[in-house]
């Protein structure tokens, strides 16, 4: 290893290089248009200081130090095919990961976890303790079949009827049940929604405590796989402020298809 090193011109970019002089100490040449040469470093005062001081053994120059090797890349577990699913057993061993996970938290907060597991449990006891509940009622339990008993305080048991051949049949025999469709009957069209539309607008036009509940029936297009087939839309229209209204209409209307059906020899009979 010499004293120092020179400088010359190559290339036009400046970078240093180690070399080893003969003292153990390391030398900067500098190239790239420098002249002078870089003095060695000062030489270590005492054996602690000297091992602070980088020492390149017995190489003499870097191109001596071979490139280093790199590890070839690993290849995945699938081959290298990629995107593929896990294994059974990375799949398993995922689950398993998360069921500790799931452990540490609930004893960080077993308050909570006791509260998850016992609550919905204590929600369904108390549902299944309502439901076995037996409310008894002193008043007498309502016949839908009689709707003049139902209806009381003004308002009479009268069923709006729209003037339609398939209403005027679906509300024939309503009169033996108790109800009163006759009088003034609104003009609806036979199809659907209009019917529905013009017994709606009817019913806002001309308001009557007496008639608690509207029917109209109109044929309506269905889709069906085999086309379109002509079915019949039953609309039910009733006055909110009377509790029974509803559940008396439909049980006119299922009694009265009921009986269409088994030649009047059926009768439905419910009470509330």
């Amino acid at each position: 290893g010499g004293g120092s090193g020179g400088g010359g011109a190559a290339g036009g970019g400046a970078f240093a290089r180690p070399a080893v002089g003969g003292s153990g100490g390391v030398q900067l040449s500098s190239l790239g248009g420098g002249s002078g040469a870089a003095s060695p470093p000062p030489s270590p005062e005492s054996p602690e200081e000297a091992g602070s001081h980088l020492r390149l053994g017995g190489c003499r120059s870097s191109e001596s130090h071979p490139a280093p090797l790199l590890p070839a890349p690993l290849r995945p577990p699938d081959g290298g095919r990629g995107g593929c699913l896990p294994s059974c057993s990375a799949a398993y061993g995922q689950y398993v990961g998360l069921l500790a996970k799931r452990r540490l938290t609930a004893q960080r907060s077993p308050c909570t976890s006791g509260c998850m597991l016992l609550f919905p449990v204590a929600l369904v006891l108390l549902a299944l303790l309502l439901l076995s509940a037996a409310i008894h009622s002193d008043q007498p339990r309502l016949r839908l079949d009689q709707p003049r008993d139902i209806f009381s305080d003004g308002v009479g048991p009268g069923a709006l009827a729209a003037d339609t051949p398939a209403t005027s049949a679906l509300v024939e025999g309503w009169e033996a049940q108790g109800w009163s469709v006759g009088g003034e009957k609104p003009a609806c069209d036979v199809g659907f929604p209009a019917a529905a539309q013009n017994l709606s607008a009817y019913l806002a036009q001309h308001p009557d405590t007496r008639r608690p509940v509207a029917v109209a029936a109109s044929d309506a297009a269905v889709l069906w796989s085999s086309g379109l087939r002509r079915r019949q839309v039953v609309t039910l229209a009733f006055n909110a402020t009377s509790t029974h209204a509803l559940p008396a209409l439909v049980h006119a209307l299922y009694a009265r298809l009921y009986a269409n059906r088994t030649g009047g020899a059926g009768h439905i009979s419910a009470s509330v």
